[in-house]
């Protein structure tokens, strides 16, 4: 991007709840202009040159992940191998501003992983000379089908003034809310469907003497606590003015451009701190050492009631809880469910 070099079967079933679907586009590789736009003129020498990728990615994801990642880079370009790098902190909440503080120093690493959109700006616009800097993606995205046949909305979001400077691997949903229904079922209590129910729920079983009602880690660098505060900002604003303003009213978050002057934006910012405090009241005893990952076992083993989370949990939960998270809502097919 950059001319610089450089769960058993008698384990219990979690539940998915969606209460608000945002589409976020993570884990997008960088990858700078020398290494890439640049093919090899002459033929692939014995020894490849080592390109280096820096990444948060941790031990739950490879081989599935990185090793897939650098076998087919070196698939493509037979000349280069991958050694990647991997500083711990759930999305990235350490590894960007290691990001940063490289392409400040004038040693980016030759490509990194990134979430689209907003953060991608951020290390473009640190760039002494800025776009000139990164590679134009966009003839790319066109090539491979990205524009034609990928989600516009997603797409557009990742673009500036009409040019991509990152390409997604892949497309995630966040502003989940994961428990085990039969903790709901042995305290008589519902499925929650709004944030306000929510926080009744919370409270009634505080009331009931459960201790561990929220599990939100302290272990991830910040990254658990803050996708609680969006996801509870999200299911106010999706409650109040419909999905798509939700969608919006975050994005201009992200980018700095929401009116805090707003009357009813302060209020929601204001509601959203409120039940904050209130679920991180209510956190698991030892949530400051505690992963998203790790957290992920108390509430299938129903230890814990309530997590917030993606859809990348479900993979999780199969691969290493073997356990199978399914949404809320089941489909009704031909009398059967």
């Amino acid at each position: 991007m950059t001319s610089r070099l450089g769960i058993s079967r008698s384990a219990l079933i979690a539940i998915i709840v969606v209460v608000v679907i945002v589409v976020v586009v993570g884990a997008v590789l960088g990858w700078y202009y020398s290494t890439v736009s640049h093919k090899p003129s002459a033929p692939p020498t014995p020894t490849p040159t080592t390109v280096e990728f820096l990444t948060w990615w941790g031990p739950e994801d490879p081989p599935q992940g990185l090793d897939w990642v650098a076998g087919n880079f070196s698939k493509y370009y037979p000349g280069y191998s991958v050694e990647y790098y991997s500083i711990p902190g759930a999305g990235g909440t350490n590894a960007k501003y290691v990001i940063l503080g490289m392409l400040e120093a004038g040693k980016p690493p030759a490509s990194f992983q990134a979430h689209f959109a907003p953060e991608v700006l951020s290390y473009v616009e640190i760039m002494p000379h800025g776009p000139a800097d990164f590679v134009n993606f966009t003839p790319i995205a066109i090539q491979t089908g990205l524009l034609s046949k990928g989600v516009t909305e997603a797409v557009l979001a990742g673009m500036f003034n009409g040019t991509m400077f990152a390409l997604p691997t892949n497309v995630h949903r966040g502003g989940m809310l994961y428990f085990n229904p039969q903790v709901l079922a042995e305290y008589g209590l519902p499925i929650p469907t709004t944030v306000e129910q929510l926080a009744n729920e919370t409270l009634y079983l505080a009331s009931h003497g459960m201790t561990c009602i929220w599990i939100i880690p302290g272990g991830d660098g910040g990254w658990d606590q803050l996708n609680l505060w969006e996801y509870i900002f999200l299911g106010l604003a999706g409650e109040k003015y419909g999905p798509a303003t939700a969608a919006q009213l975050m994005n201009e978050f992200l980018y700095g451009t929401l009116n805090l002057n707003d009357p009813a934006i302060a209020s929601l910012i204001n509601e959203t701190d409120q039940y904050y405090l209130l679920f991180t009241k209510y956190d698991c005893p030892g949530w400051q050492t505690m992963t998203w990952s790790s957290g992920l076992a108390y509430i299938i083993q129903g230890k814990a009631a309530f997590q917030v989370n993606g859809n990348w949990v479900t993979e999780y939960a199969y691969i290493w809880y073997h356990t199978i998270t399914y949404p809320r809502y089941r489909h009704t097919h031909h009398g059967q469910t």
